[in-house]
């Protein structure tokens, strides 16, 4: 018998990670044993590349939360708790993401697709209500899409984290005091909104819809751990703000990349502040996130028993390295062809 040949669209079937507008979502509800399991597997994972969350107190409200999992009266607000709805759809999210990287269990694809569908819904029906938590859950959103490889979705989703980040004042951080803001969550929180519409504007071939004359805000601010402290909260922190320097960076040649066409004579110097750019970037990562280091070749022999997989080092580190050949590159060399197009036009002229 003659093996069957399937076509990309079969052999991508069995993971649709996101439901169609038009299909009929499965008849689910929250489960506590399985939902524990997915927001484990996010603080596992995810969470080291979106470090955005306090986890302790995320994960109290969260406790608050789990006796009235598969209830109708989760998704109401109360009078103890006027927020609830806005941080039901955070969770939402925040499963979709734990579960569509759970590796070793057969349902992880329909529990993913079943919470983002769910937190989508909330969200559409939140939009007048925004807060920091909706604002989060849309971000969350738009990295599941970007993940799921929907990359129009995912742009359109953080332009909506965005437009709320906005309007509740997110992006002036002199604000944040009087309107209730931990100072750091919201630092945390628009950095990665900013840094994934970098991405998201590449991914997509689309305008960034975050101008920096709209933005009035600073790093988060967390103390260098040495060595022997890098496996704290605070140590994974910074990775936030080494990504948003190279989004910084990224963004000029964004900028360059749509008028080298009518002016290629100014790449001559733009390539050469570019490339400055990219080496102060590099030179200012710690030891523990350097590119350069082969540290993140350990196995799971190594002394301190850590494999690749579970060194949340060893990822963001890799992450990083990803960034910078495979998403900076491409615009970059298309930059310096048609700058050194215009130097050999120069010398024939």
């Amino acid at each position: 018998m003659v093996p069957k040949t399937l076509d990309l669209d079969e052999l991508t079937s069995f993971c649709d990670y996101i439901v169609p507008p038009h299909a009929l979502r499965g008849n689910r509800r929250l489960q506590v044993h399985i939902a524990d399991r997915h927001l484990e597997n996010f603080f596992r994972t995810i969470h080291i590349f979106l470090p955005i969350l306090e986890k302790s107190r995320f994960k109290q409200k969260y406790d608050a939360l789990r006796k009235v999992f598969g209830d109708k009266r989760l998704v109401f607000a109360t009078s103890e708790d006027p927020n609830r709805p806005q941080f039901v759809c955070l969770l939402h999210a925040i499963l979709a993401l734990g579960a569509l990287y759970e590796d070793d269990q057969d349902d992880s694809s329909m529990w993913a697709s079943w919470y983002f569908a769910e937190a989508q819904s909330l969200l559409g029906r939140l939009l007048d209500a925004s807060n920091l938590e909706l604002t989060q859950a849309a971000a969350f959103l738009g990295a599941y899409a970007q993940h799921a490889i929907k990359p129009n979705l995912a742009y359109n989703l953080n332009g909506i984290a965005a437009r709320l980040a906005y309007s509740i004042g997110l992006n002036v951080e002199s604000m944040h005091r009087s309107l209730g803001f931990d100072k750091e969550e919201a630092r945390r929180t628009w950095a990665i909104i900013y840094i994934q519409e970098v991405e998201l504007s590449l991914d997509a071939g689309r305008p960034m819809s975050i101008r920096s004359s709209d933005m009035n805000m600073n790093y988060p601010t967390v103390q260098l751990p040495t060595t022997d402290q890098s496996r704290t909260d605070a140590a994974q922190v910074m990775f936030i703000t080494h990504l948003a320097n190279i989004s910084k960076i990224i963004k000029n040649i964004l900028k360059l990349s749509g008028v080298h066409e009518e002016r290629p004579i100014l790449l001559l110097d733009d390539r050469e502040s570019l490339r400055q750019q990219l080496d102060r970037w590099r030179d200012s990562l710690p030891n523990y996130l350097s590119i350069e280091s082969k540290d993140y070749e350990r196995n799971d022999g190594d002394d301190d028993g850590v494999s690749f997989l579970h060194d949340w080092r060893a990822r963001q580190q890799s992450s990083l390295r990803i960034r910078k050949w495979e998403l900076f590159s491409p615009i970059y060399v298309t930059l310096c062809r048609a700058s050194s197009g215009a130097d050999r036009q120069q010398t024939t002229t």
